[in-house]
Parts: C-alpha cells; sequence; structure tokens
C-alpha cells in the first residue's frame, strides 16, 4: 500500500468517526409513553413548557365537555383564558430552516377591548319539526315570547329548515310590540332556474354584516344554502326596539308539490340597557380594484390540528418576527371554547366540532400574537371591504374559513350554536381552517395555505369565511 492510499484510507476513517459523532450528540428518543425527549451523552431531558395546552403523543389527552343548546343563551360572559389539561410532551425544538430561534416573549399591555354590548340568543325551543304547508299561501306560524325590556344594538336571525326546491319559500319575521315585519327569505333564485332554487334545505344566519345575499346560493349538496347571508330586507329596522314581546316567523310553500319543515329558529341580538338610535350608514370607503401582498411565504403545518399555529406565525414572520410552529402552539391556553383556547387533542381527526378536537377561533391567536410584541387583534362581522383595505394598505390578514385548497366551500356543512362548559357559546362548523389573505381582483382572491399559494372565485370564498361569521386576525383594531 502506498502513502496516497493510505492518506484516502485515513481520511475516509476520520470522516466516519466524526459523522457517527454528530449523529448520537443531534439525534432524538422516543420514550416508551410516546414523549418525546433529546438525547444526547449525559444530558437531562428538556422540560417541558409551563402552561398551555401540551400535545399529547399518545392520543389520551382528556378535554372539558360541553353542552349543545337547546333553549336560551344568557349574556355573553368575559372571556377568560384558562390552561387545559392532558399529558405533558417533550417536544424537539425543531426551527424552520429561514427562521432563527425568538426569545421568550413578554407579554405585551392588551389593549382594552372595546365596550361591547352583552349578545344574547333567544331560540324557539321546537319540541319538534313544525310542518310547512305545501302550496297553501296561509302558511304557518313559529312564536318566540321573549320577556326582556332591553333595547336592540344589532339583530340576526339563525334558520334550521328541512325543505325541498327552497325556491317555493318565503320567510317573515315580525314583532309585534312594534308592528315591524321584514321578509328574511323570498324565494331565492337559481341562476338557471325560473322557478327558484332547486336546492334543497337551509341551515344558516341572516345577518346585515354578511357579504353574500341569501339569494345568491344555491348548492347542489344539502343545505343549500348555509353560512350567512344578507336578508333579503334589512334587519336594521328592528334596531332601536325593544326586545321584548312576541316574535313571530311566518313561513309560505308558493308551490306544490315540494314540502318540509322548520327544525328550529333562534334571534341573536346585541342588546343595550338603554334605547339608542339606529347606526346610520358608514360612508363608503373607496376599495383599490385589486391589490396583492406578494412577499410573503408559509410551510405546512407539522401537526393535524394546528392550522391556526401555522397561519399565525408564518403571518408574524411577514412582519419581521419568526416564531417557531411548535412553541407557538404549546404557548396556547387549552379550553373546551375555542374563544377562550384550543380545543382538543392536536393529533386528533380533522372535521370534528366541539368539545372534540378541533382547533381556536382568532381571540387566543391574536392575544398570542400580541405577547410576541406584534399588532394582532381579533374581528368578526367584517366585510369583504375590510379585508380588501387591509390588503391594499401591504397587511395580510389570517382567516377562518372551511375546507382546505380543495374546495373552500361550505358543502354539507353549517355554522351550529355550541355552548362550552363556561357557559360561553359561540358558532363553530366542521372543518374549520385558516389561511392568510393576501391578494385579490374583481373575480378571485389569493390566499397563502401553509406552503401552498392558490386562488379562488370570490364568491367560493365569501360563502366559506361566512360560516364562521367573518372571523379574522388583523394589524389594526
Amino acid at each position: 500500500m502506498n502513502r496516497r492510499s493510505s492518506l484516502v484510507i485515513l481520511g475516509a476513517l476520520t470522516l466516519l468517526l466524526l459523522l457517527l459523532f454528530t449523529f448520537t450528540v443531534h439525534s432524538y428518543a422516543a420514550r416508551p409513553s410516546g414523549q418525546f425527549e433529546w438525547a444526547s451523552p449525559n444530558s437531562t431531558p428538556v422540560p417541558p413548557e409551563t402552561g398551555g395546552l401540551q400535545p399529547d403523543l399518545s392520543g389520551t389527552q382528556s378535554s372539558p365537555t360541553g353542552d349543545w343548546l337547546t333553549t336560551v343563551l344568557t349574556p355573553t360572559e368575559t372571556i377568560t383564558n384558562s390552561n387545559g389539561t392532558g399529558s405533558d410532551a417533550f417536544l424537539p425544538i425543531v426551527f424552520d430552516p429561514v427562521m432563527t430561534p425568538t426569545p421568550t416573549p413578554t407579554p405585551s399591555e392588551t389593549p382594552p377591548p372595546p365596550a361591547n354590548l352583552p349578545r344574547v340568543l333567544y331560540c324557539s325551543g321546537l319540541p319538534g319539526p313544525i310542518p310547512v304547508p305545501d302550496g297553501d299561501p296561509a302558511g304557518e306560524l313559529s312564536y318566540i315570547e321573549i320577556d326582556d325590556p332591553r333595547w336592540i344594538a344589532d339583530l340576526d336571525i339563525y334558520i334550521n329548515l328541512e325543505h325541498s326546491w327552497v325556491g317555493d319559500l318565503e320567510l317573515t319575521l315580525a314583532h309585534r310590540d312594534s308592528n315591524t315585519s321584514k321578509t328574511m327569505i323570498q324565494r331565492p333564485a337559481s341562476p338557471d332556474k325560473d322557478s327558484g332554487c332547486g336546492g334543497d334545505d337551509i341551515i344558516a344566519i341572516l345577518d346585515d354584516e354578511a357579504s353574500l345575499p341569501v339569494g345568491s346560493r344555491c348548492a347542489g349538496s344539502s343545505p343549500t344554502m348555509s353560512g350567512s347571508y344578507l336578508p333579503y330586507e334589512s334587519l336594521a329596522a328592528f334596531d332601536g326596539e325593544s326586545i321584548n314581546g312576541i316574535w313571530t316567523l311566518a313561513l309560505i310553500d308558493h308551490t306544490s308539490p315540494d314540502a318540509g319543515s322548520l327544525n328550529d329558529w333562534c334571534l341573536e341580538v346585541t342588546l343595550s340597557e338603554e334605547a339608542i338610535n339606529p347606526t346610520p350608514t358608514p360612508t363608503p370607503v373607496a376599495v383599490p380594484a385589486e391589490a396583492s401582498i406578494g412577499s410573503i411565504s408559509g410551510l405546512p403545518q407539522s401537526m393535524p390540528l394546528d392550522c391556526e399555529s401555522r397561519s399565525a406565525v408564518d403571518w408574524a414572520g411577514y412582519f419581521g418576527v419568526y416564531i417557531n410552529e411548535f412553541e407557538f402552539f404549546n404557548r396556547l391556553p387549552g379550553s373546551d371554547n375555542p374563544d377562550a383556547g384550543f380545543v382538543g387533542d392536536v393529533f386528533g381527526r380533522w372535521g370534528q366540532i366541539p368539545p372534540d378536537p378541533y382547533g381556536v377561533h382568532a381571540a387566543p391567536i391574536a392575544e398570542q400574537l400580541r405577547g410576541y410584541g406584534i399588532d394582532a387583534y381579533a374581528h368578526r362581522f367584517l366585510t369583504f371591504d375590510d379585508l380588501r383595505l387591509e390588503v391594499a394598505s401591504g397587511r395580510p390578514a389570517i382567516v377562518w374559513v372551511i375546507g382546505k385548497s380543495d374546495g373552500l366551500l361550505p358543502g354539507t356543512f353549517f355554522p351550529v350554536y355550541y355552548t362550552a362548559s363556561d357557559g360561553h357559546t359561540t358558532v363553530v362548523s366542521r372543518y374549520e381552517h385558516t389561511v392568510i389573505f393576501t391578494g385579490y381582483d374583481q373575480d378571485q382572491v389569493t390566499l397563502l395555505d401553509g406552503s401552498r399559494i392558490y386562488n379562488r372565485s370570490i364568491e367560493q370564498f365569501l360563502a366559506s369565511w361566512s360560516l364562521l361569521r367573518n372571523m379574522a386576525v388583523l394589524a389594526r383594531p
């Protein structure tokens, strides 16, 4: 063997020893319990974060339970975040390739909440479905009697109705004490049918702050109308009146032979202790015809149900604050109330609703982002113009939708009123998901979903966004 060969062999052996040493120092081992810890010679496992929900890699994490709302909601309580329960996990901190570790955040002062008025839900509590007479102009009436002296600041109505060919239907809401009535649904049309929408069933919330008119939706799946929509006539006519008294919902089926029945209906009301003047219609703000943010990117989410954390750290990165996804998730509080914390096991099956594995809504995400020094504010009941103006100002928005890139359509999914164990009631829906709204033109929107960027039609996006009441995190109050 000559000297050159000896040097080559010696170099190869040295490289092999270095590789073995590096692998030993930087590998980690799984515990039998399903927890992870760093494994290196004579090392001590890194302790889990204190507080917040810890991912349970064994899939046995417990969560509090909640009950389905069946009758009347009491005024919304102030949300207080609380830590959830579950098995601790030692998670390896795997930083994204282009990111640097973020110091432990110092919570910044939370901006004072606006003087929100309580939102109260009054439901019919029907003992069973009420048939809607087929082809009968007399129709059917359902009543809700309310004993509450407070005044209406805002009124929405929830409808749960089984009926084939909803284009036959007319629904009118009336308040007997004030002699005010408004048509909520008026024989909704279909673009290709003169006889109205031929779809089946309605499970929807009619809301003056929605983006799409109720007559614009006629899906081929059931319910054909699901989400939040503008009523046929504005509900603002009831603002400033007392909620007290008898409310009626009149249902008329104008044409035979299709029939159906009313399952439930509710009034969701923002109430004031004093009589108030109706809010004047705001002056329209000019919105650019198109805008786009091209300098934002993301990575795929690391756990089945942590889309909100992934969206949050990608959104924060756009503003120059780089946060590890696992770190962000581990600091979220746990709760069976998605408006207060993360619900369920992050490794659970997607497509469920609380108290089963679900996810988290905007308020805890915004609060946590503020803890990293970022201006972040949770919103509901936004308009599409609100989103467009945000992007036109150079700021992307985290939005809560239903479905992922393959759909973003309500389909067979619909809004559900859910009451958590703390008494707080909120709207949830199956297949809750988050994406980042980054652009729009006259026909479509651009969304960042993890590492993917794709376009969807404006109508498709608005229908999906509406199910959770146009919820978002913005960089402005």
